[in-house]
Parts: structure tokens; C-alpha cells; sequence
């Protein structure tokens, strides 16, 4: 005797993300606040510094406030066009959501990390001078790029390629299209601090992309910026690992 046995419920579907309310000309236009909320950062910076007479520190313990300090003055211009132009909460509309796994995410940073160091090997990426290695070269310098790596800096990384770009991107040329082009830029972005190094740009084109496909898949820039941490957490971690990054 045969018995029916029930069929197992459908995984629901992820809700259809819809097309961006900002184009290119929106771009165009906050694009134009990105030089003064950098030169407010700097600027901010240099005084601050000045007043409290800290004037031989390193090179990092001034940019990365600065670049803190810029990408907020950037992102408080960015809200006030999104909710005062397009009538938008600027979380929501960059895909702030959750609905993913975080630690499977964040493996999936682990093993693109290694798999962006292995491909480095194939493609032989020179051992090049360049600003990076300045800004890793003593202990209060490594300390202050790991923190930016690992918090500020991958957030406001993806919500300007992954939440502004891409979506628009995608809308124009279709998904892997804008992907790649989001990734571009971000190679492109990266390429002073490897000295212009091809190699560099292409391996961290890819991983950008790998970025953008993580978005594109759980359709959250949450889940992106959790796996850019990760990355950058094993990339710290095998900096370290090889005795570099811990002067005096």
C-alpha cells in the first residue's frame, strides 16, 4: 500500500529587489561631495593636530582620521540628498538589510582572501615599494589601517560601490555588468596605494567583484561589508603571520 506523503513547502522566494529611485545624473551629484567632505576631513585633522601640538606622528595616524572624518562628513551629504531629493532613508535604499547567514558570508571573505593571495602567486605580483607598505611600517600605523580595514572602512566601501553604484550599474547593462563595472571602479579607486601596479588592480577588481556578486545574491550591502571584514581580517592575519607589520 502506498502512502502520500506530504510535499515539503517551497523555500520562499527572496523578495524581488526593486530597480534604484537614483540615476546617473544623482551620482554626478554626489560625486561633487566627495573632494570637499575629504578636503573637511583633512582640514579638520591638520587644526585638530595642530592645537593639541602632535606634529611628528606617522603618516597613517593622520590619514586615517582624516579618511574617517571625510567619509562621514560624505555620507551625512549623501542622506540629506537621498531624503530631501529623493525622499529615501538612506539605509533601506543601500540595502542596510539583513535576512543571510553572517559566519556563512563571512567564510566565503575567508576563502576569497586565499584564494586572492594564491591567484597573486600564479600572476607572480611583484614585492613593490608603495604607499600601503608606508602606511604598515610601524606598530601605531599597522594598528590604525586594521582598525579603518576592518570597521569604517569596508562599510563606507560598499555602500558607495555596492549600495550607490552598482544597483544603477545593474539597471543600465544587467547584473554581471554592473558588478564588474562597480568592481572596476573599486580597482581603479585602489590602484595609488599599490603603486599603480596592474597585478594589484586586477586582484583587487576581482575581489570587489566577489563583493558585488555577494550583494547581488543576498541583495544586502550588510552581507557584502561582512565579507569585505573578513577578507581584510585574513589578509591582516597573514601579514602578521609572515612577521611583517609589528615594528617598533
Amino acid at each position: 500500500m502506498n502512502e502520500s506523503r506530504p510535499t515539503p513547502p517551497e523555500a520562499p522566494l527572496r523578495e524581488a529587489e526593486p530597480p534604484p529611485a537614483w540615476g546617473y545624473r544623482d551620482l554626478a551629484m554626489l560625486a561633487g561631495f566627495a573632494l570637499p567632505s575629504l578636503i573637511a576631513g583633512m582640514g579638520a585633522v591638520h587644526v585638530a593636530f595642530r592645537l593639541l601640538g602632535w606634529r611628528d606622528l606617522p603618516r597613517a595616524a593622520r590619514l586615517v582620521p582624516a579618511e574617517l572624518l571625510g567619509y562621514a562628513v560624505f555620507f551625512w551629504a549623501v542622506r540629506a540628498y537621498f531624503r530631501h531629493q529623493l525622499d529615501l532613508a538612506l539605509r533601506p535604499a543601500l540595502r542596510w538589510v539583513g535576512g543571510f547567514s553572517p559566519s556563512r558570508v563571512m567564510l566565503d571573505g575567508v576563502l576569497l582572501a586565499v584564494a586572492v593571495v594564491l591567484l597573486g602567486a600564479v600572476l607572480r605580483t611583484p614585492d613593490l615599494e608603495m604607499p600601503m607598505k608606508e602606511l604598515l611600517a610601524d606598530r601605531l600605523s599597522f594598528v590604525l589601517v586594521f582598525v579603518a580595514g576592518v570597521s569604517f572602512g569596508p562599510l563606507f566601501e560598499e555602500w558607495i560601490f555596492r549600495g550607490l553604484l552598482q544597483p544603477v550599474f545593474a539597471r543600465s547593462w544587467g547584473a554581471p555588468a554592473g558588478i564588474f563595472l562597480a568592481a572596476a571602479c573599486f580597482g581603479v579607486l585602489h590602484l595609488p596605494q599599490y603603486g599603480m601596479s596592474w597585478r594589484h588592480g586586477v586582484l583587487i577588481t576581482l575581489a570587489g567583484a566577489a563583493f558585488g556578486a555577494c550583494r547581488h545574491v543576498y541583495r544586502s550591502t550588510l552581507a557584502s561589508t561582512l565579507m569585505h571584514i573578513a577578507y581584510n581580517l585574513t589578509l591582516f592575519a597573514g601579514y602578521l603571520a609572515h612577521g611583517k607589520g609589528i615594528g617598533n
